[in-house]
């Protein structure tokens, strides 16, 4: 994981501005400003091959291509990919990535940019981002599918993530646990606060997957210690790192290189890579990676861990487990160069006579970012992989397995503890809690839940809370949970809200975790309807006169047979006037849409109608789809309404003070207003490095 850029870290920013013609957009960049003398100078002598380094500097100066990869667990992803692949193939060079498991990963030669960029491809857009919202695909740079596949995640295991935001790859490990539902667990930690909303909508996009998830807030270098009974099966450590190798996205990056970056970084890595082997157990697996070419940030700090294990861990070949995948292997030899470009250090000793002339000031190099080159060729450091973006027209990677043949020997008197300050970086200090019997008898009668409702798995932070959240985990979660400490920023799937201030007894289905909801529930629960009363209620309330069925339940689950993914859910509600409402976000009015051969986009109806025409074919002959769908995703800020996320329109009108305010105390007096009254501010997802 890449340190955020500039304009990643960015709390606001003006609005985009669309292009005024319909012309095809380039990513907007000047090659001749893509250039940095100390980036030359260090990495031509340093990781190119011979002869390689014009075609590697070329590479690192273009856009880098949008890459998709689909959700093995969603209900039809063979329909999915070929569907994806048809469209994007009509008007973009498109392949297949091989080693992403049944190739369902696509990599486009067109940047994700450019795609935003080109009014032509509005309604491609639109279909990607309804899928991505949707729970169905991934936009995910190539090489960062690489780790998950690594670390062979099955299900039934427990697997921690140190350093998780903003969560592509917590995902795709996710989705290796969802067969089994009770089993398996995932522990995403990041330290930063601004991106841990981020990687709980990643996540939550998946059917399924999030009763399997705990995130916590902690230090990657102090994450807390555990028994070796309760150690971790898979351990992923996808560091901080210079991102030198995300130049070609991150190309505000071009004039802030330098040659300490990398340096300056090596102790924090060697830090939480041992941490992580500290927290594999005997057996497991564990991947360290990063989004950076320079071996002081890759091979120095394998090695140094790999020393400090004392044969506890071992490096294994990737090879077979990434079939197609070319890579360089790990080098035994490399030097560093001072910030001023003046002299090359091969060694601590000239580190340390360097330093001397400069009085004693400026950086101060260790013994461990210099190359043992007997102990790298012992070690087996030529197991490890470095992706150059030029073999395969990706961005630059670094990739080391390791398999944990010893328990790690931890040394009492200097292994740091740790501490934990509930008030610190404004961490809600409340745990989370199994709800109490009499709260669990109040969700049971207010939802009218059957009595096979697993009610011990039910969460909440604060039982008397403002605006009550009620999450479902599964066993392995509940057996976890007390043992991680009180910096847990959230559990399981948000199943269940209040629709009125402080109030248990006035609850709903959330549609954050509805396909996680309905998993657990009878039948009685969800009825069938069209795609065509599906854009009636992103409109408006309907009468309950609309439904096929009536059902009796208050709150319930509405579903939908769509063309190429399947069913599926809503989550919907009857209100005290007579009628109901559902949550019906911008990805389902997308799919409906398509279902129906409506056009996405104003202005393009032929075009877009014989785009819904191709897409009911490519979803089944007879365009009728068989399978279900356990799919959910709710609005991004986790309240009713119609989801503007990824949405290209620019039509929907944001409400004014006033509106919300009314619409607020509304709230405590009926059910929810219609989807139309809750659109919020889009956010923008970052793309995982």
């Amino acid at each position: 994981m890449s340190q955020l850029s500039r304009n990643q870290n960015r709390k606001g920013g003006g609005r985009r501005r669309g292009r005024s013609d319909s012309t095809w957009a380039t990513d907007q960049r000047n090659v001749a400003t893509l250039t940095n003398a100390a980036f030359d100078a260090y990495y031509e002598k340093t990781v190119a091959p011979a002869g390689e380094w014009p075609a590697l500097q070329e590479a690192l100066r273009t856009p880098l291509p949008m890459a998709l990869r689909v959700h093995p667990t969603a209900p039809q992803p063979d329909d999915v990919l070929e569907f994806l692949q048809a469209r994007l193939n009509d008007v973009l060079p498109t392949r297949r990535i091989p080693f992403v498991s049944c190739g369902r990963a696509l990599q486009c030669s067109v940047s994700r940019g450019d795609l935003k960029r080109s009014a032509e491809l509005k309604g491609l857009k639109k279909i990607i981002s309804a899928l991505n919202e949707g729970g169905y695909i991934t936009r995910q740079e190539t090489v960062s599918m690489i780790p998950p596949v690594l670390l062979q995640v099955k299900p039934g295991q427990r697997v921690l993530d140190m350093c998780a935001a903003p969560g592509s790859k917590t995902s795709q490990i996710l989705e290796a646990l969802i067969p089994s539902m009770e089993d398996g667990v995932v522990v995403a930690n990041d330290l930063n606060t601004s991106r841990l909303d981020v990687l709980m909508h990643q996540t939550n996009r998946s059917a399924g997957s999030h009763p399997h998830l705990i995130v916590t807030h902690y230090d990657a270098t102090q994450f807390p210690l555990l028994p070796p009974e309760e150690k971790f099966d898979r351990v992923l450590c996808d560091v901080m790192c210079s991102g030198d190798g995300t130049l070609r996205k991150s190309v505000d990056m071009w004039p802030r290189w330098n040659t300490l970056q990398g340096p300056d970084l090596h102790c924090t890595q060697i830090r939480v890579l041992t941490r992580g082997m500290m927290l594999c157990k005997k057996g497991g697996i564990i991947v360290y990676s990063t989004c950076s070419m320079n071996p002081v940030e890759d091979e120095a700090v394998v090695s140094e861990c790999l020393a400090q294990a004392n044969g506890a861990f071992r490096l294994i070949d990737p090879t077979p487990l990434v079939p197609g995948l070319i890579a360089s292997p790990g080098l035994t030899d490399w030097s560093l160069l001072t910030k001023d470009l003046s002299t090359w250090l091969h060694n601590i000793e000239e580190a340390q006579a360097y330093t001397e002339k400069q009085n004693g000031r400026g950086f101060r190099y260790h013994a461990s970012m210099f190359p043992n080159t007997e102990r790298l060729k012992a070690q087996g450091i030529h197991y490890t992989r470095r992706i150059l973006p030029h073999h395969q027209d990706t961005g630059g990677f670094f990739v080391a397995v390791m398999e944990c043949v010893e328990d790690y020997p931890i040394d009492t008197k200097t292994t740091t503890t740790t501490t934990i300050n509930n008030n610190n970086n404004n961490v809600k200090s409340e745990t989370f809690k199994v709800i109490s019997p009499p709260l669990q008898e109040v969700v049971r009668r207010a939802l009218d839940l059957p009595e096979s409702f697993p009610m011990n798995q039910l969460f909440v932070r604060n039982e008397t809370a403002r605006e009550q959240k009620i999450y479902f985990a599964n066993k392995a979660v509940c057996e976890l949970l007390p043992k991680l400490g009180p910096r847990v920023v959230h559990v399981g799937s948000k199943i269940i809200e209040s629709f009125a201030k402080y109030s248990n007894d006035k609850l709903r289905f959330s549609m954050e975790g509805i396909a996680t909801v309905k998993s657990l529930l009878p039948s009685t629960f969800v009825v069938e309807v069209s795609p065509e009363l599906v854009l009636q209620f992103s409109r408006s309330k309907l009468l309950l006169s609309a439904l096929p069925t009536l059902p009796p339940h208050n709150s319930f689950i509405i579903s939908c047979n769509m063309s190429v993914v399947g069913y599926v859910y809503i989550a919907a509600e009857k209100t005290r006037t007579g009628q109901v409402s559902a949550k019906v976000s911008e990805w389902h009015i997308t799919l409906a849409k398509l279902t129906l051969g409506q056009p996405l986009v104003e202005g393009n109806v032929d075009n877009e109608t014989e785009a819904g025409a191709e897409i009911i074919a490519a979803g089944d002959d007879n365009n009728d789809e068989a399978a279900k769908s356990k799919d959910s995703q709710g609005d991004m800020n986790g309240e009713d309404g119609v989801d503007t996320c990824n949405s290209s329109d620019g039509n929907e009108k944001k409400k004014s003070k006033k509106e919300e305010e009314e619409e607020e105390e509304k709230k405590e007096e009926e059910v929810k207003e219609d989807n139309k009254d809750g659109k919020k501010e889009e956010k923008t997802i970052l793309e995982d490095a």
